[in-house]
């Protein structure tokens, strides 16, 4: 009865190399369907800022966004682009307004360190249009 022999240091080699190309393969199947799962509805995956598109500003025009602090989420509740005096509502049906003063598509709920009280008569906030800090 034969008894079988320990693998010498090749074939154990060998099986170690099977092992770990087994383990990469599945480990970029399972990379690649955690930045899939993103893009299928209902898996925790968020859905485009409509108001993200900012393909026809020029760089001045986006280095003014940056400059006047634009985000497209208020952190401050009572402060947002859609109860600025700045604030131009959107004339089409889509969610995203725009501003006097940023260019570009303007998140309702977005804030920039502009932000400034409406005044009744629509005229211009005190101090103008400068950005604020802090």
């Amino acid at each position: 009865m034969g008894r079988s022999r320990p693998p010498d240091e090749g074939e154990q080699m060998a099986s170690q190399d099977l092992d770990r190309r087994r383990f990469l393969a599945q480990l970029g199947a399972l990379a690649t369907l955690g930045l899939s799962a993103p893009a299928i509805p209902g898996c925790g995956g968020r859905t485009a800022d409509p108001c993200s598109d900012l393909t026809g500003l020029s760089a001045q025009d986006r280095q003014t966004r940056v400059t006047y602090g634009y985000r497209s989420q208020t952190l401050i509740e009572a402060k947002r682009c859609d109860n600025c005096h700045f604030w131009k509502a959107a004339s089409g049906a889509g969610p995203c307004g725009s501003c006097t003063l940023v260019k570009g598509p303007i998140a309702p709920a977005g804030y920039c360190n502009s932000w400034a009280q409406p005044v009744p008569g629509g005229q211009a906030p005190p101090g103008g249009a400068p950005p604020q800090t802090g």
